[in-house]
């Protein structure tokens, strides 16, 4: 059967009276087309009176979700993308994580770092959409049960997760550069174990910390998680060694990576 590759037009209007943002994506696949909607919010959007948004039902909702949550938070309002829930039909493509990885990546190097979604929690396809969002590095940051939504936020700004060696490419690096980071300069880097036996979990963590690492551990569900962060240029080469320095050193503890992270920082964009 032959694999036709999507096609993805993106369009913008600026809405004059209010400095919000709508956009669309539109999606073409073989004789098939969906349009994906979805908001750019700014700072400068809540400069205008919130009398100007009366009647504007959906938008005054987002506007009161965003404002709780980057006054709940630590996270400062530049710009937010708000992509509103994804129709079923496109969200059961075999490709639609493909595609929304490939929304990341636009919004990335349009300077758009925040990126939240309005989860439908009541649609039939609602566990599926919250996994992909979860692989994809988005967290459920509020719940409204009494309207069946979930708000999902991801940001460059943030820890960016990696289930290595996905990474053979070095897709990661390129993202943390994209945001700002100088990657020639020293940055702390987690990396992260998981380990089911407690008592493992400090014999690994007491042979890594003797190897450079500063190390924490954390009960999980299933076992526990020991963290072990080092300041290091970050490259594609000095990663791999880490990642295999770790797995030689805790092998006999029946330790398995989860991964490692690294932390943008926001005076070098």
């Amino acid at each position: 059967m032959a694999r036709f590759e999507a096609k993805m037009n993106y369009s913008t209007f600026v809405e004059k009276e209010t400095d919000v943002i709508y956009g669309t994506i539109q999606v073409r696949l073989a004789r098939e087309e969906w349009d994906v909607p979805y908001y750019i919010v700014s700072d400068d959007v809540f400069v205008h009176e919130r009398r100007e948004f009366d009647g504007r039902g959906e938008l005054q909702e987002i506007l009161d979700m965003i404002s709780f949550f980057y006054n709940e938070t630590d996270a400062e309002l530049e710009s937010v993308v708000i992509l509103k829930p994804f129709p079923e039909a496109i969200a059961a493509t075999e490709s639609f994580s493909d595609w929304l990885e490939e929304w990341q990546h636009y919004f990335h190097l349009s300077g758009l770092k925040d990126v939240g979604y309005i989860h439908d929690v009541a649609r039939p396809d609602a566990d599926a959409i919250a996994q992909i969002l979860e692989d994809h590095g988005f967290e459920k940051e509020l719940m409204s049960e009494d309207e069946n939504r979930a708000f999902y936020f991801y940001s460059t700004a943030l820890p960016v997760p990696v289930d290595f060696p996905n990474d053979e490419e070095g897709i990661v690096l390129q993202q943390l550069k994209n945001a700002g980071c100088d990657l020639e300069k020293p940055r702390e880097v987690e990396f992260i174990l998981l380990i089911e036996n407690k008592r493992m979990a400090k014999k690994a963590a007491r042979l890594v910390s003797q190897h450079g690492f500063e190390t924490s551990l954390h009960e999980e569900e299933q076992g526990y998680a020991l963290s072990c962060t080092l300041e290091m240029v970050l490259t594609y080469k000095a990663v791999k060694a880490k990642l295999k320095e770790l797995e030689d050193l805790t092998t006999e503890f029946g330790a398995v990576l989860d991964g490692w992270s690294a932390m943008t920082d926001e005076v070098e964009e």
